[in-house]
């Protein structure tokens, strides 16, 4: 069960997120706003200053839809 409290500050914080990197939230929006489906491919990096990029590729099963269904619901 998902605390509303904490819901409430995800929200607050995701205004004040979407505000410092629109571009980013933008893309975030137009690749998981529509959905995702079985078999698409994700690839997360990070480089952290001083650091070697550091990355991870995940292909969606039908299991994950669940998920990311609700994730979609977050963002619009």
């Amino acid at each position: 069960m998902v605390n509303p409290v904490t819901v409430m500050k995800m929200l607050n914080e995701r205004k004040k997120f979407m505000a410092n990197h629109p571009h980013f939230f933008d893309f975030f929006v137009n690749a998981f706003g529509k959905g995702v489906d079985k078999d698409t491919e994700i690839e997360l990096s990070i480089r952290r200053p001083g650091e070697e990029t550091a990355s991870s590729k995940i292909k969606i099963k039908e299991s994950d839809l669940k998920l990311f269904q609700e994730l979609q619901e977050l963002i619009n």
